[in-house]
């Protein structure tokens, strides 16, 4: 078997560049292959470790969407109490006009546009205070995924437990 000429970090020898050293026969082709194996059980272990990662990130992302999906159907007794309400504020002021003989005046139209910009109004502050529930639990959500990114950067000795300690 012919010499191999294997790198090496530091010196020189043999005539060789620096940097590299020959060895011949077996202990050469076992240092080729030992390397080899060492390169091999590295990127597999990159491997995983960027798989387990992308899964980490997947289930937050996918927790963030379930989240937020359930947190857009809040809000929806309210609405149909705050629509209630107002049916039932028109329908008094409505009863107490005909009571007192004002019901075909101008009142009941102005009272009626008085209600609705109340509802409006309660409509408006329900949904600040859903965008503000929704915000906060985004922005929880989404510093957890990023903390997990952060915490997730692999390490030399994360990638060599996971190579199997080579």
């Amino acid at each position: 078997m012919a010499n191999q000429i294997i790198p090496v970090s530091s010196s020189s020898s043999g005539g060789y560049p620096k940097g590299y050293y020959s060895m011949s026969g077996s202990q050469g082709q076992a240092s080729v292959n030992y390397m080899y194996n060492q390169q091999q059980a590295i990127q597999n272990a990159m491997k995983a470790y960027d798989q387990s990662t992308q899964a980490g990130i997947s289930g937050r992302t996918g927790l963030l969407n379930d989240v937020m999906s359930m947190m857009s159907n809040l809000g929806m007794q309210e609405r149909e109490d705050i629509s209630g309400r107002a049916t039932n504020r028109f329908s008094d002021i409505r009863q107490d006009l005909v009571s007192s003989g004002l019901a075909g005046t101008t009142i009941l139209p102005t009272a009626r546009m008085g209600v609705a910009r109340d509802q409006e109004a309660e409509y408006r502050r329900l949904n600040e205070m859903l965008l503000g529930q929704q915000i906060g639990a985004k922005t929880s959500l989404m510093q957890d995924l990023f903390g997990y990114i952060e915490r997730r950067g692999p390490s030399y000795s994360d990638i060599m437990n996971l190579a199997g300690g080579i």
